[in-house]
């Protein structure tokens, strides 16, 4: 992803893949951390999560009931 060049990233910093809603777009939601040590061109964020889909989710949670 690119950045502006004025934004400071903590070094501790994690991504995730967020969703809007159960019709929304998902998005890249970008969690601070808590270091004085800040990202620099080229460097990786280590800790990622990837998004959870709402609609399996409910399906998980309907499929249950059926029991």
């Amino acid at each position: 992803i690119a950045i502006d060049k004025d934004v400071l990233i903590p070094d501790d910093s994690s991504l995730t893949v967020a969703s809007e809603g159960f019709f929304g777009g998902s998005f890249v939601e970008v969690l601070p951390g808590a270091s004085f040590d800040y990202l620099a061109a080229g460097d990786e964020i280590v800790d990622t999560q990837g998004s959870i889909s709402l609609i399996q989710l409910m399906m998980r949670f309907v499929s249950r009931g059926e029991d």
